[in-house]
């Protein structure tokens, strides 16, 4: 098993990051075409506050809902499996 130091082969590291090479490039050429980042202005900046308090509101909501939900398999799952002589309620 002789290996060549100037064989192709040794030097190429793998297609996928020829692939995420390819896509970097094709990613800051169109930026570059567009003409970089677009200006923010006042409005665009209040639209993303409104955007940032909605989702806070959706995560916390859904937070509480999933928390309740948890709790009350808790108590169902203790409760069934309570009800065995050599069972804690603690232990499934």
């Amino acid at each position: 098993m002789n290996q060549n130091p100037t064989d192709d082969s040794s030097r190429r590291v793998s297609t996928s990051d020829d692939i995420e090479v390819g896509t970097y490039l094709e990613i800051a050429q169109a930026d570059q075409v567009a003409g970089g980042n677009p200006p923010i202005d006042d409005r665009m900046k209040t639209i993303a506050g409104h955007i940032q308090d909605g989702a806070m509101a959706f995560l916390s909501r859904e937070y509480r809902v999933l928390a309740i939900f948890v709790v009350a398999v808790a108590v169902l799952l203790a409760a069934a499996y309570s009800q065995g002589d050599s069972s804690h309620p603690l232990v499934a």
